[in-house]
């Protein structure tokens, strides 16, 4: 069982995460993305969780991997930003 914390520090990972989420699903639902089809509210919702408990997994199974996780998204972004093929 995990100790007072443990459970702190992954609530504040989990809230770093959700955090990064929303920024992420924020850019992508403002157009910025090259998918310019207009997502639900309960969509949005979906999209921010499964990313959070995506990035939430990786930080906690695989370390090594949040690195090039993050970077991966930021480049995939930043590419559909501007029009990257």
């Amino acid at each position: 069982m995990r100790t007072t914390d443990q459970m702190k520090l992954l609530m504040q990972k989990t809230l770093n995460c959700l955090i990064e989420s929303l920024v992420v699903v924020t850019l992508c639902t403002l157009g910025l993305c090259k998918g310019k089809k207009k997502m639900s509210d309960q969509q949005v919702a979906q999209m921010t969780l499964l990313l959070t408990a995506a990035l939430v997994l990786v930080d906690e199974l695989a370390p090594a991997l949040s690195g090039p996780l993050r970077q991966g998204l930021g480049f995939g972004v930043g590419a559909m930003m501007v029009g990257f093929p």
